[in-house]
């Protein structure tokens, strides 16, 4: 999935957090900015959760349901997705 950003405005460092945030993101797409920020930390890539939040609405993604809708998914309510662009 190409990223139509001009590259020229980013950092070495804040384009290999974009590279990883999309690879993350295919892999885990419910994951939040929080989550994210906690698998790069692990990953040895420190990024604060604000930073990964900017980039990802700088790339047009963002998490498939909430912790709030997650939250009803699993106590067995009935929850529709809902796409917020």
């Amino acid at each position: 999935m190409p990223i139509s950003l001009k590259m020229d405005f980013f950092s070495e460092s804040d384009l290999t957090l974009i590279r990883r945030i999309n690879e993350l993101h295919m892999d885990w797409p419910f994951a939040g900015t929080r989550i994210l920020s906690r698998l790069l930390n692990r990953e040895g890539q420190p990024a604060g959760r604000r930073h990964i939040s900017t980039l990802m609405k700088l790339m047009g993604i963002h998490a498939l349901l909430s912790y709030a809708q997650y939250q009803q998914a699993t106590s067995g309510t009935q929850v529709q997705s809902v796409s917020v662009t």
